[in-house]
């Protein structure tokens, strides 16, 4: 994933690594909606995190393939992969797999944590 240290640095990044942090911004604000009004949000939860992981996914992606002098970071090509693979599934398949997600999401931060 394209990585800044300052504000400035985000207009150094290409268009694809600009779109994945802009877009990586907003998960934060999707966290808060679900925590003020859960029922509210629940109808748009599986679009708004499948769109967002499907762009995020999608822009380091193609930063990854396209910058021949990035060095390897701390999210893989791997795991843009999954990203768009999980994102893609939350459009289609919607509310179905909101459990799952969250399950997958909790033992992604349990094993982070315990590494």
């Amino acid at each position: 994933m394209a990585r800044i240290d300052s504000v400035s640095e985000i207009k150094q990044q290409p268009a694809p690594g600009k779109a994945a942090i802009i877009a990586s911004l907003l998960f934060p604000f999707i966290g808060i909606a679900c925590i003020l009004a859960p029922e509210g949000i629940m109808n748009f939860l599986p679009y708004l995190l499948g769109g967002l992981m499907l762009v995020v996914g999608v822009a380091d992606l193609t930063t990854d393939l396209t910058d021949p002098n990035k060095e390897a970071g701390n999210i893989s090509q791997g795991s843009d992969v999954v990203m768009i693979v999980v994102g893609g599934m939350l459009l289609t398949k919607g509310a179905a797999l909101l459990t799952l997600v969250g399950v997958v999401w909790g033992f992604i931060g349990l094993s982070k944590a315990a590494g």
